[in-house]
């Protein structure tokens, strides 16, 4: 048990927040809000709090340096909790969340991992080692199906001749004026969430025919494609955009395909 988690006003925290992109839900802001509601709440400080911002569990805990930083952090501080919104910020994989609490348990003082859903003076129980593992095994699962539907749905979309994302638009007409017209907005002063707000009131859809996102606005403006003439306006580019023909797929629904073509 912490050796110091009996008297509350004498432990300390550190906290990680995580987040893959800005479009989660339980966002950066979010995560550091929960922190701070229950550093009040229990009258425990956070000392230092680790912001991990556009990083995956793809990688694992220690091969993000800002972890490691963390890791570092509670060590100097001699910190009794690693506070976090939930226990998928640190990972999603149960054998990286044992090794995990293994390290900080046998730290001096031991340290734990404690959401900011808990109540730090609970004692730790073999049911609530239970109850944690069940949390990460959760947690592991849905990353898992998550990967699976990703792959069903890439497979599906190359068995129909459609080419998944903005990353193959430059290989055709409307895609390449898209690009052109993202970047002159753009330019012309537009955020990205307007550049989103102008293809909605213009009517404009992918190339693909799919509804234009801020995914679409950041990977356009990542493309390599050259920017149009500088006599082209928006409205000329808007206009050549609404003419061209959307993305046709090279195969139909149900056709035989060799994948070595597909692919080529």
């Amino acid at each position: 048990m912490n050796k110091r988690s009996d008297i509350t006003s004498s432990s300390i925290a550190v906290c990680y927040v995580r987040a893959s992109t800005n479009k989660q839900k339980l966002t950066l802001e979010a995560q550091k809000r929960a922190a701070r509601e229950w550093s009040a709440h229990n009258v425990i400080p956070v000392v230092e709090t680790i912001v991990d911002a556009d990083m995956s569990t793809d990688f694992q805990p220690h091969a993000r340096k800002a972890f490691r930083e963390c890791i570092a952090a509670i060590k100097a501080v001699k910190a009794d909790f690693l506070l976090v919104a939930d226990r998928d910020r640190v990972a999603r994989n149960k054998l990286h969340m044992a090794l995990v609490e293994k390290e900080l348990a046998e730290l001096d003082p031991p340290c734990r991992i404690i959401t900011t859903q808990q109540d730090p003076n609970t004692e730790v129980t073999p049911e609530l080692d239970l109850q944690n593992g069940v949390v990460d095994l959760m947690s592991q699962y849905e990353k898992a199906k998550i990967k699976q539907r990703t792959i069903r749905t890439l497979r599906e979309s190359r068995a129909q001749g459609r080419l998944p994302g903005p990353k193959a638009w430059a290989s055709f007409t409307r895609g390449q004026l898209t690009i052109q017209l993202v970047k002159r907005l753009h330019k012309s002063g537009f955020s990205n969430g307007a550049v989103v707000r102008y293809f909605e009131a213009q009517g404009l859809l992918s190339p693909h025919r799919g509804k234009f996102s801020m995914a679409h606005v950041r990977l356009c403006l990542g493309s390599d494609y050259p920017d149009s003439d500088i006599g082209e306006t928006v409205d000329s580019l808007t206009a050549a955009v609404m003419t061209a023909k959307y993305y046709q797929p090279k195969y139909a629904p149900g056709d035989s395909i060799d994948r070595a073509r597909l692919h080529a």
